[in-house]
């Protein structure tokens, strides 16, 4: 869904939309989101859930909202936001490292969320190769519209003084969530997201999850590190080994998926996606 500037009425119980939240929650609150979540995702029917009920879900805190970022392999965020205006474009949600060092770069999530359902990664056809889905290629399209257009117009904006007196450049990524594992699980469909995440980059990072797969990675990510994210280093040496811990731990998945391209599909162009 192509989303501007102007954001709809405020929702009781949500976040205040377009705006930046300090993250003063406590690390047992994502976890049991995370649960939380899990818990939802298996309620839904074979109908899916649609896209607004799941924004208004993770709206609703910055718990919540962390989990976006956990799931990419990243530490507590100090700021989130949700709605977050670029330009007269939107971002469901924004979630902002400053870390404690000046000598290690800022970094920004960028979200965008599409809905969970049986197409929207996918639509059935009867070609071997569905095609992929409106939610899909929608939801990317936006990121790319950020990309080259938005997110560097703003940044001087919103985010250059909470992260005022940093040395290096700030750094993004972007990030599609959309759809269930269930209704992408054939080997065939798992190859293709495999092979997209791997083979298309805006910028620096380009990540594409399914919601069960945000909360089973936060999780996991918590569980594992997350220890080394309530209270970082404040010697500077430590916080990059600290974001070295985050980058391994963010990418061991990809690695591991890589032996998959070797028999990627192939669509009649041979450009691996299929069309």
């Amino acid at each position: 869904m192509a989303k501007r500037g102007i954001r709809p009425p405020e929702m009781p119980g949500l976040l205040r939309g377009n705006q930046f939240h300090p993250c003063a929650h406590a690390p047992e609150q994502v976890i049991q989101a995370g649960r939380d979540l899990a818990e939802l995702l298996k309620a839904i029917g074979d109908g899916g859930l649609r896209e607004r009920t799941l924004l208004e879900w993770f709206g609703a805190s910055t718990a919540r909202i962390a989990l976006l970022a956990h799931a990419a392999g990243r530490p507590r965020p100090q700021f989130v936001a949700r709605e977050f205006n670029l330009c007269d474009m939107r971002a469901d949600f924004a979630l902002l490292e400053i870390p404690p060092s000046p000598d290690v770069a800022p970094y920004l999530l960028l979200v965008e969320c599409q809905g969970a359902l049986p197409n929207s990664l996918f639509e059935a056809s009867d070609r071997t190769l569905h095609y992929w889905g409106h939610d899909f290629l929608d939801g990317f399209s936006q990121l790319m519209d950020w990309h080259f257009v938005g997110y560097h117009e703003m940044l001087s904006q919103k985010i250059a003084s909470l992260a005022a007196g940093h040395r290096k450049p700030l750094e993004t990524m972007f990030m599609l969530v959309a759809g269930l594992q269930r209704f992408s699980m054939d080997a065939l469909s798992e190859r293709r997201l495999v092979w997209w995440a791997n083979t298309v980059s805006l910028g620096t990072n380009f990540k594409i999850l399914r919601f069960d797969d945000i909360a089973h990675q936060a999780i996991y990510w918590m569980e594992s590190y997350g220890s080394w994210g309530v209270e970082p280093a404040r010697d500077g040496r430590h916080v990059q080994e600290q974001q070295g811990l985050y980058q391994r731990s963010a990418s061991s998945g990809l690695q591991n998926d890589k032996a998959a391209l070797a028999g990627r599909p192939h669509s009649r162009s041979g450009a691996g996606a299929g069309t």
